[in-house]
């Protein structure tokens, strides 16, 4: 929704016309012209050519590929609320834009019989704007336990799938001497706890940063990356 979220008055076109490529690249068409209809047009496009369509592959038999069927649609929304913290300062801006989403998300509400699930991320509190006062199905899993490690990487997974970028930063430094001598991959291990471990979503488990891990990897630095990758206009302007 950041792609979206400058402009409330071309917030409903901007998003109508996205949806109407994105349909039109898997070879199908929809006339609807505002978000919600083209919206719900999406949705009912990709589960009657797609998701309604049993899977029938090599070695599989009709009868067991009628019932391995592919109902499985599910929408992304990032940073859904983008269109309104973006215009938090301009009322006449802010109400345009809550009206176009109310609209959008009332819509996709309507389709829930055709989508297996919705994760949508954001930094405001969805149970607070009234865009969402018709989707009285979602939980916000923010603080859940069972979902406190899905945002940002554990020890453990770092450990497990970069040990090779980690091995190969390790050398890098050691080429460049960037840290001296004594510099071994618990030492690495430690520097990126010092730089990266920010966060916790239950109070027990840390995660670190994946945009600034996977940056220093490529990169071999050590930087403040992650607060430069996104403006703090909204934190300034509450």
């Amino acid at each position: 929704m950041n792609a979206f979220g400058d402009d409330p008055s071309s917030l409903d076109l901007n998003l109508a016309t996205s949806l109407r490529r994105f349909v039109k690249f898997r070879g199908f068409a929809i006339e609807e012209r505002n978000s919600a209809d083209s919206l719900i047009a999406t949705v009912e496009t990709l589960y009657w050519n797609y998701a309604n369509i049993p899977i029938l592959t090599t070695g599989m038999g009709t009868e067991d590929g009628l019932v391995a069927d592919r109902r499985e649609i599910i929408v992304l929304i990032d940073e859904y609320d983008a269109p309104i913290v973006n215009n938090l300062t301009d009322p006449a801006s802010l109400e345009i834009a809550k009206s176009t989403l109310h609209g959008f998300y009332n819509a996709l509400k309507s389709c829930e019989n055709m989508i297996d699930r919705v994760f949508i991320t954001g930094i405001t509190k969805f149970s607070q704007l009234s865009v969402f006062s018709a989707m009285n199905n979602l939980r916000d899993i923010t603080f859940q336990p069972r979902y406190a490690t899905i945002c940002g990487f554990t020890h453990k997974e770092i450990l497990k799938f970069y040990s090779s970028h980690l091995d190969a930063a390790l050398k890098n430094f050691k080429d460049m001497k960037k840290f001296g001598p004594k510099f071994t991959h618990k030492s690495l291990m430690e520097l990126i706890d010092e730089w990266y471990d920010g966060y916790s979503w239950n109070g027990a488990d840390r995660l670190l940063n994946p945009l600034s891990l996977q940056n220093l990897l490529v990169d071999y630095n050590f930087d403040n990356l992650w607060v430069r990758s996104g403006g703090m206009n909204f934190l300034n302007q509450t």
